[in-house]
């Protein structure tokens, strides 16, 4: 399957939606409007990639997607998905990679505990409470209140990549 890697743009957005809606795991908010996509996209130029298969070029078929910015200290991996029937053939890697070799910060992302072996790979590390930056120990408080209501949730973990 042929597919290609390029630079995410707000008119992908309906495809991009529908993907992150489609997959588990993906906390979407009103952050991920789409007004707030497009100055997210544009703030961060080049850091946000989608992944099209191309068999019909014609008719290209979005399959992953990567939200990626930064603040000029410190970047943020945000809702990497990957089309469940095209997963475990290197789509979520060609992304991370090519929002890594755009990126010059450190990088951090939350993710749920069974991928951080995943992220491991690509040289990101578990990172404990007292080493998180604010945003992070902000929320990991908020996600522990919402957690006590409902259990199913599960505690996310915090990683980084340095730069």
């Amino acid at each position: 399957m042929p597919v290609e890697i390029r630079e995410m743009h707000i008119e992908d957005y309906e495809a991009v939606m529908a993907l992150w809606k489609a997959s588990e795991g993906i906390g979407l908010s009103s952050a991920d409007s789409q007004p707030a996509i497009a100055g997210y996209l544009e703030r961060n130029p080049g850091t946000s990639c989608c992944a099209w298969e191309t068999t019909n070029p014609d008719r290209p078929r979005l399959i992953g997607a990567v939200l990626c910015g930064h603040d000029g200290r410190r970047g943020y991996l945000h809702h990497l998905a990957v089309d469940r029937a095209c997963r475990r053939q290197g789509i979520g890697k060609a992304l991370i990679e090519r929002l890594l070799s755009e990126t010059r910060v450190p990088l951090f992302l939350m993710c749920r505990p069974e991928m951080e072996t995943y992220y491991q790979k690509f040289g990101f590390q578990r990172l404990d409470l007292n080493e998180m930056t604010p945003y992070f120990q902000r929320l990991l408080k908020v996600m522990r209140i919402l957690i006590w209501f409902f259990p199913f949730m599960g505690e996310p973990l915090v990683m980084r990549k340095p730069a």
